[in-house]
């Protein structure tokens, strides 16, 4: 009889024991793991519709609670906790969004966590100019509001308004497929424009980095526009003169046309004894590079000569071997241009 109630002591004791170290384990568990949440503050610039508790999300899924809405000066600050296992990008905003036009609304946490983005780290701050808040339905009244009275106003605003009206109708009054032509015609223009963004793009580049030198040396194209002004008004100076110069060199363009058909005879028998006479000094060049050769020391025995004072003549008839060649010189070359000058023909 004795050993029931020492076994029931002793299934007691055990179940204490099991009790004792779950605790324990949960507790130590507790501690080893750490926080199950992050703190995350935020700057808003007012609250309305927002309340503790509210959830916080990211893409609609809950993960966290606003714990905390302070007033701090012309902002609120709004602390929340936020599940530790959903990282938050460092560069995170948050915006208050409202679930339908009630006043129920939660705080969105955007934008999402890509892999190997800087997480945001635990009481982090978010700055005001990183958060939103939805516009109140009241302002949208009021704005609405504000809209109608404008348009209703008095008499005369009526009146332009019913003009306006009227003369929209009768501008597109029967032109309903050109208008149609029109925006497709310009949602041609805006394809083909979105077809070419690249070089669109390059071109911008092009002319982003030509303002950028320009810019970079501002004194020398502002030197360069001064000096193409002071041309500009150079030649609105001289326009006169340049008017005269122009004018002489149409004359002159004329007589020389009309010359060259009054004598186009003449000229035609000039270059053909041009022609002849470069053959003829073609057919002498031993002869002319003899000369060419030996009248330097020629002429330099002469003026040696003459130092000496010892007076030389020349016979003339020296130069007769060059005879032919003289006379064919003077015969081919001058006597056709001689002839145009004077008026005369040749031989005449």
């Amino acid at each position: 009889m004795n050993r029931a109630p020492k076994t029931r002591r002793a299934v007691r004791a055990a179940g204490a024991a099991v009790a004792a170290l779950a605790v324990l384990l949960t507790t130590g568990c507790g501690v080893v793991g750490g926080s199950d949440t992050i703190t995350v503050k935020a700057y808003f610039a007012d609250s309305a519709g927002l309340f503790v508790g509210n959830d916080v999300g990211v893409l609609g899924v809950t993960v966290g609670k606003v714990t905390s809405i302070k007033p701090d000066g012309d902002k609120v600050l709004v602390t929340m906790e936020v599940d530790s296992d959903q990282p938050v990008p460092a560069d995170a905003g948050a915006v208050v969004v409202a679930r339908s036009v009630a006043t129920d609304r939660y705080v969105e946490l955007t934008p999402v966590y890509h892999e190997g983005d800087e997480k945001l780290a635990d009481d982090a701050t978010i700055a005001l100019d990183k958060t939103q808040t939805p516009v109140d339905f009241d302002q949208v009244l009021e704005s609405l509001n504000d809209f109608a009275t404008g348009i209703g106003g008095n008499a005369e605003t009526t009146k332009a308004v019913q003009r306006f009206i009227d003369a929209g109708t009768q501008a597109l009054q029967g032109r309903g497929p050109l208008l149609n032509q029109t925006i497709h015609s310009l949602a041609n223009g805006v394809d083909g424009i979105a077809t070419h963004r690249e070089d669109i793009a390059a071109t911008l580049k092009s002319l982003d980095v030509l303002l950028t030198t320009i810019s970079a040396n501002e004194d020398t194209a502002r030197t360069f526009i001064q000096q193409v002004s002071q041309a500009s008004q150079l030649l609105a100076d001289e326009r006169g003169n340049f008017q005269q110069a122009l004018r002489s060199l149409d004359e002159a363009v004329t007589t020389v046309a009309k010359f060259a058909v009054d004598n186009r005879q003449s000229i035609v028998d000039s270059l053909d004894g041009s022609t002849t006479l470069m053959k003829t000094l073609l057919s002498k060049q031993d002869q002319l590079a003899e000369i060419l050769r030996v009248m330097p020391l020629a002429l330099q025995n002469l003026r040696m000569i003459q130092g000496d004072r010892l007076p030389v003549r020349i016979d003339p008839l020296i130069l007769d071997p060059l005879g032919g060649v003289l006379q064919q010189l003077c015969k081919g070359l001058l006597g056709p241009l001689c002839s145009v000058i004077n008026g005369t023909q040749p031989g005449a």
